[in-house]
């Protein structure tokens, strides 16, 4: 008898509904994202997707521990926690150029807009980026972190 595996959720994921043509397709936000939930799968597992169009806010311990993540980033390579948040937010979080006064200057957006799947994906892209993989959070304090 095959032994059974146990059920296992991954994060969620923000896609969004865009017309291709004239057929409605699912973009994703972060496809290397998803793709990493899916080198993780056995071949041939069965998987159930579902679709919600809520926007579940990001919180504060979150941020917490982006912070925690990025001290551990800064650890490694030596650079300062405000600037990787620079860098990051500035790889990742773009939203288009503007001119002003002549200069041409890249809009971001802040990491606190984000809503928790955005929060998510902007987390593993990071740790795609730089190689450096996000801290188990079990191990945590939970009154410090979550």
């Amino acid at each position: 008898m095959a032994k059974k595996q146990p059920n296992k959720t991954s994060q969620p994921f923000k896609a969004k509904i865009v017309l291709k043509g004239n057929k409605r397709k699912l973009q994703l936000n972060s496809p290397v994202y998803f793709q990493g939930i899916i080198e993780r799968l056995p071949l041939n597992t069965e998987i159930t997707l579902w679709f919600d169009t809520k926007k579940p806010s990001r919180t504060l311990a979150q941020n917490r521990y982006l912070w925690f993540y990025y001290g551990i980033i800064s650890e490694d390579t030596g650079e300062d926690p405000e600037d990787l948040h620079s860098l990051f937010k500035g790889l990742f979080l773009e939203n288009g150029i503007t001119e002003i006064y002549g200069h041409k200057v890249r809009k971001v957006s802040s990491s606190t807009k984000l809503n928790k799947l955005e929060f998510g994906e902007f987390l593993a892209r990071i740790e795609h980026l730089t190689g450096i993989p996000l801290p188990d959070t079990s191990e945590l304090n939970p009154k410090t972190y979550w």
